[in-house]
């Protein structure tokens, strides 16, 4: 779950995260957030830091429910796919 007291705020009241947040929430980098992101269809919105430099934004909502889907995807097994896997002698 993302923090959303850290968040930004838009005027009608959604909360946005920056990249590395939601890279962290997404559990990868994020260039490979990003490129996620984009085959997704996430929202992006962009901001200047104080600095002049642009930092992207991400709705918490959408990025929570992509890293839901995520491991949600992940954690999907065919039963009939487990098989009996017995551990190796030590000098293997």
């Amino acid at each position: 779950m993302i923090d959303r007291s850290k968040c930004r705020q838009l005027p009608d009241g959604t909360d946005l995260i920056g990249t590395l947040g939601a890279a962290h929430e997404y559990k990868t980098t994020p260039p490979a957030f990003i490129e996620a992101a984009k085959k997704a269809g996430l929202k992006r919105y962009a901001t200047r830091t104080v600095r002049g430099q642009v930092a992207h934004l991400w709705e918490v909502d959408a990025v929570e429910e992509l890293a839901r889907q995520r491991f949600a995807n992940s954690l999907v097994v065919d039963t009939h796919d487990i098989v009996e896997a017995p551990y190796e002698s030590e000098g293997n």
